[in-house]
């Protein structure tokens, strides 16, 4: 599921990576068990990806690629099955 950047009561975040102007987060929401991946591209604006806790660092090195699987409606793939 693709999720505007809305700000979570409960969250924690797990890593964080910059590259090539994106900052790339990876966070935990203690209240929902949610796992998400934002990237916020500076003043140019932000995305959510929300993914399976199994998945979670497969969207946190491919964000687009798991914007876009979650756009379409596939399941993210990663390493864990």
């Amino acid at each position: 599921m693709v999720r505007e950047t809305a700000p979570y009561q409960e969250r924690c975040e797990l890593a964080r990576r910059m590259s090539g102007g994106l900052v790339v987060t990876l966070w935990w929401d203690e209240q929902s068990t949610d796992v998400a991946v934002t990237v916020t591209q500076g003043d140019r604006g932000a995305f959510q990806v929300v993914v399976d806790g199994s998945k979670a660092l497969h969207a946190f090195y491919h964000p687009f690629a798991a914007a876009a699987a979650a756009a379409a409606g596939r399941r993210v793939r990663g390493a864990a099955a």
